[in-house]
């Protein structure tokens, strides 16, 4: 009940945190749920009062791969289900491209059982609910009565990892896992893919997505981690913004590849240290590659 309560209270205020954290640092650009449009900054919640946003619905189905820095043999693959609700904005950028915003909730199932799932080494079976709140960004071009977005997405998660142990694991080995599994757990999800507005209410994307279960939250070691990692994603968005503006072709290619670089790049470092620059404990970690279908109402 206690590791519940630590995963939620520090998914609470992270997301309170994210406009003081902007603001804070007096940029035009964004947060890591937030981005400004030209000509002035946006709040995290203006989604609710301002814009063109529509109601939209997404689902997703991947395949999803743990890992563990310190684990020997192989860990369960699952199948991986999400469903998505929140508000979507497309709107033209100058005169050559299009502009993605979007806040959503999410929830995720995955199964190790559910193909393509498999189970790992002796028979370890897998299996993950997970619920969270995220934004996706992104520039692209209009390519008549389409459009192609290169987009960022990044989200706050808890979720129930569970595992059974297989035959012939070493007690290393079962150690994590049972260190893993057994309780909702805090974690954190970035995701960089390509989005296609195929219709005016239907788009479909392919996303790579890096999530990170801790164990436990230390939060004096987390919240020191997370401000670096999202000050360093804001100050490389808003410089990539600056791109953007001037450069129709490479602007949306250099600022998918500039935010999604960083973001990867401190997700690889949690995979040694969960809260790196910090020394810290090893986290489990899952890749998911995902073809998702949206409807916008």
């Amino acid at each position: 009940m206690c590791t519940r309560l630590h995963a939620t209270l520090a998914l609470i205020l992270c997301i309170l945190l994210l406009p003081v954290l902007s603001s804070m640092l007096s940029l035009p650009g964004t947060s890591a749920f937030a981005q400004a449009p030209a000509g002035g900054s946006k709040s995290m919640w203006s989604f609710l009062t301002e814009g063109d946003f529509d109601p939209v619905l997404e689902g997703s189905y991947g395949y999803g791969m743990f890992g563990h820095k310190l684990y020997t043999a192989d860990l369960p693959t699952t199948a991986t289900m999400s469903l998505k609700l929140g508000f979507r904005e497309v709107k033209s950028y100058k005169s050559w491209g299009k502009k993605l915003d979007e806040r959503f909730l999410i929830g995720t199932y995955g199964k190790s059982t559910i193909p393509p799932g498999k189970e790992g080494t002796g028979g370890t079976a897998a299996e993950l609910w997970r619920v969270g709140t995220g934004q996706r960004s992104g520039y692209g071009w209009e390519l008549g009565n389409q459009a192609l977005i290169p987009y960022h997405q990044f989200s706050l998660d808890i979720g129930e990892p569970k595992f059974t142990p297989g035959a012939g694991l070493t007690p290393g080995d079962s150690a994590i896992l049972l260190r893993t599994a057994g309780d909702w757990r805090f974690g954190m999800s970035t995701e960089g893919g390509v989005d296609v507005e195929l219709f005016s209410t239907i788009a479909a994307s392919a996303g790579y997505e890096m999530s990170v279960i801790y164990p436990r939250v230390v939060f004096p070691k987390w919240i020191g981690s997370y401000l670096i990692a999202s000050s360093s994603v804001i100050l490389i968005s808003n410089f990539a913004e600056e791109i953007v503006k001037t450069s129709p072709f490479f602007g949306p290619i250099l600022y998918f590849i500039l935010k999604n670089g960083v973001a990867y790049a401190f997700f690889y470092a949690f995979r040694g240290d969960m809260n790196w620059p910090f020394p810290s404990e090893t986290p489990m970690m899952v890749q998911t590659l995902k073809l998702n279908v949206s409807i916008r109402f």
